[in-house]
């Protein structure tokens, strides 16, 4: 009997064990089906900030973001900070959203003082498995602008149009403007405002070329004049240097003045008359 009730149990055992099976993970979709779930991993998703790391004051860049392809419902928040931003424009906040790009771009104008423009930048997209994020920053540094001026006449009888005026520093273009038309016999101004260039302390040339040969610039096509960048050096100490020595050798030739004449001349005796 007991024998019977051991080889009964051995036979059931196993049955159970083949009639079951563990438990995987699966998500249903819908159809009854299941299939096994995907995993995003940390970098699957990402947000590329771009700016101009330098600009003027009162400059008006473009802020350009992109986000990975592939998601929908993609949303963008840009904070802007900074020490002083009196005259950012139109403000210091931008929130984004498109259902189904993560291409984003907005124009804003730099403030009007010297520092540096910190732009933060979160961005949120949906996938197959719920929300994905990330995050970037860039930082602009905002610089007093340089103006540069030009005359350009047309000294002959009829009138001159569309003349490129190209300013230049050491041969590299910094800007252009267009005058749409200078009368017989007259002049306009034309002024630009650059970021200046990374210039090394010292001596640069600046060079102002009209496209239109019939154009002058100080009766020339091209006008080349020099500058100095950054401080000048002070020679001011010669002047002090060679002020101190005339004071110096005054002061001898008075100390030669003032010495008794006939100083080593023996004195006469007194009992000799």
């Amino acid at each position: 009997m007991k024998l019977s009730a051991a080889m009964l149990l051995l036979l059931i055992v196993p049955m159970l064990l083949l009639g079951y099976s563990a438990p995987t993970a699966s998500s249903s979709n819908g159809t009854g089906t299941t299939s096994s779930p995907s995993v995003l991993t940390p970098n699957i998703f990402n947000l590329h900030l771009s700016s101009p790391t330098r600009a003027y004051f009162g400059e008006s860049i473009t802020v350009y973001a992109n986000m990975t392809y592939g998601f929908t419902n993609y949303s963008l928040t840009i904070f802007i900070s900074g020490y002083n931003l009196s005259g950012l424009s139109p403000q210091p906040y931008y929130h984004f959203y498109n259902l189904s790009s993560g291409e984003f771009n907005q124009s804003m104008t730099m403030p009007n003082s010297n520092g540096t423009v910190t732009l933060y930048a979160m961005a949120q997209a949906s996938g197959t498995n719920g929300y994905v994020n990330a995050t970037a920053s860039v930082n602009i540094q905002v610089e007093y602008p340089m103006t540069l001026n030009a005359v350009v006449s047309n000294p002959s009888g009829i009138p001159i149009r569309n003349t490129t005026v190209d300013f230049e520093i050491d041969g590299v273009s910094v800007g252009t403007k267009v005058i749409p038309e200078i009368g017989p016999y007259s002049s306009t101004q034309v002024s630009i405002m650059v970021l200046p260039p990374q210039l090394s302390t010292g001596t640069h040339t600046l060079s102002i070329v009209v496209n239109n040969p019939s154009a002058k610039v100080n009766g020339q096509t091209s006008y080349t004049s020099q500058f100095y960048y950054g401080t000048p050096p002070n020679f001011t100490w010669i002047y002090y240097v060679a002020a101190a020595v005339v004071v110096f050798m005054g002061f001898m030739v008075f100390l030669a003045g003032a010495r008794p004449r006939g100083r080593n001349i023996p004195k006469k005796p007194k009992w000799k008359k």
